[in-house]
């Protein structure tokens, strides 16, 4: 007999955030922390599944936002447990793909008993994956259009085939709305590799763990017998879930397949790659997504037809190369403009008392026009460019004194738009092939944030149909 161990999907939970400065000794987070040897700071809680709690982190060497997943041994019920923590464990390390959070490190039991105040619990680490899972998205209310829905489902596809393509090949068995995180651009990442398989099972063979979530598990997972195609099938019920809005779960069955069509609005075409995804029968299934639109042509990228707020952000486009030239936020733009402007007005004494009221005092009748010719200056001099190609970034910040230039290999590009109400301060944050991060500001009106946003997303839909990931 297989061990079954089946998960039924529910409602999400969410934690709330709390002061964790320092967790109380004694407590499970302080256990963690000793484990890790103090190395990083929990922040909160991220969920709970049948193997232990994850725990949002910060390193202490460079503030790299971290998964931290802890399983004590004395809530364990059974080795098998034990046995799917360590397999998660040991694939994560030997996997490198973008659409997999990066694995740190991990701590065993033994190691981490001898640690003062640590207890018997396994410990994995690995970097955070931006954004929300599509399960809390959708009890958030997001119903995605048949184009984004597309494509999280292409982008899945090109994770489970790199992993398909290892050797040992690697299934992952629990393909879910709660174990796919996309950011704000729709980039995909797969977690909660808890239910990993390492190799493929022969005809003979039957797993002695039967592991997935209700809905999500293909039909030869039941029978403890998972392959390649069981993750096919579990990307292809988990956009079942996101364009009828309904668990597979609670939906009814057609000659053994689930019914969705009258549930959905979308083509027949992508309605077609969906029932070929989740087809009974494991050599039915098949992952080739639907023929994707003419790509638009190559010629030099045409803002909207009205620029907004007279060209303060420039776009072009040539080839697969995006140039995006955005003005600097004024109080940037000021500090540095105010050490030249001492200097200028060090040689006249009368003036700079005048032209520093001006600056800090805009609104007065007499300041009015030297504030204007300051914030014309600094929208002359003060301005940032980022180019992004399908594999490289480069950052070139022109400021009063001169230009400086940052670059390396892209592995992401997100929005940070917390700050957009309150302070008309939009974050561009590009993450480095090595993990690192580099942040550029603009100050910009809503009409050029949301130009500006569309300009990325349509360049990165473009990308990911032309260089879909391998």
């Amino acid at each position: 007999m297989s061990e079954v161990e089946v998960e039924v999907e529910t409602a999400t939970q969410t934690t709330d955030v709390v002061d964790v400065s320092m967790w109380a000794s004694g407590t499970p987070q302080a256990a963690v922390l000793a484990s890790l040897g103090g190395r990083y700071e929990i922040l909160r809680e991220l969920g709970r599944g049948a193997f232990g709690v994850t725990y949002l982190g910060v390193r202490h060497s460079d503030g790299l936002e971290v998964a931290i997943k802890s399983m004590d041994l004395s809530d364990v019920a059974d080795w098998k447990s034990v046995e799917l923590f360590e397999r998660e464990a040991r694939v994560l390390a030997g996997l490198s793909h973008r659409g997999v959070p990066s694995y740190i490190e991990h701590v065993a039991p033994s190691s981490a008993a001898a640690a003062p105040g640590a207890d018997a619990r396994f410990v994995l680490v690995q970097e955070r994956a931006p954004g929300m899972s599509l399960r809390d998205k959708l009890a958030a209310g997001w119903r995605p259009t048949e184009a984004e829905a597309s494509a999280i489902g292409e982008q899945l596809v090109g994770i489970c085939g790199h992993l398909h393509k290892l050797t040992p090949p690697v299934v992952h068995r629990d393909i879910k709305p709660a174990n796919v995180i996309v950011d704000a651009e729709l980039n995909v990442s797969l977690v909660d590799f808890g239910a990993v398989k390492e190799r493929i099972a022969s005809e003979t063979t039957v797993e002695s763990t039967v592991v997935g979530t209700y809905g999500y598990m293909a039909p030869e997972q039941f029978q403890g017998r998972s392959q390649a195609a069981s993750d096919l099938y579990g990307i292809g019920a988990t956009l079942v879930r996101l364009v009828t809005g309904v668990a597979p779960a609670d939906l009814p069955q057609k000659r053994l397949k689930l019914d969705w069509r009258g549930r959905a609005n979308v083509s027949d075409d992508f309605a077609a790659w969906i029932d070929g995804l989740i087809a009974p029968a494991p050599e039915d299934r098949s992952s080739a997504p639907p023929k994707p639109a003419a790509p638009p042509p190559p010629a030099a990228m045409q803002g909207p037809k009205v620029e907004p707020l007279r060209g303060r952000v420039r776009a072009t486009r040539q080839g697969d190369e995006l140039r995006i030239s955005l003005p600097l936020p004024f109080a940037s733009v000021a500090i540095t403009g105010a050490m030249g402007l001492i200097a200028v007005t060090t040689a006249a004494p009368i003036l700079f008392p005048l032209a520093f009221f001006a600056l800090l005092f805009g609104s007065a009748t007499g300041g009015r026009w030297v504030n204007r010719v300051w914030r014309s200056l600094a929208r002359r001099f003060g301005r940032e460019t980022i180019v992004l190609t399908p594999t490289e970034f480069r950052i070139t910040r022109r400021g009063w004194f001169g230009n400086k230039t940052i670059y390396g290999g892209l592995h992401r590009l997100t929005v940070d738009d917390r700050k957009r109400k309150r302070e008309g301060m939009t974050t561009y944050v590009v993450t480095t092939k090595k993990r690192k991060r580099q942040k550029f500001v603009a100050e910009l009106s809503p009409q050029e944030a949301r130009w500006v946003d569309q300009l990325i997303a349509d360049y990165k839909t473009e990308q990911l149909r032309l260089n879909p990931p391998k």
